[in-house]
């Protein structure tokens, strides 16, 4: 789960979340990479 203002913006397994553009923008940055 990512959260932001207390609410679940994104949800999935680690491989989801590292490809998700959402988590990107929010939590990982722009420059994450796997």
């Amino acid at each position: 789960y990512i959260l932001s203002d207390g609410k679940i913006i994104v949800q999935g397994t680690r491989e989801e979340l590292a490809t998700s553009d959402v988590a990107r923008k929010h939590y990982l940055g722009e420059d994450f990479t796997l």
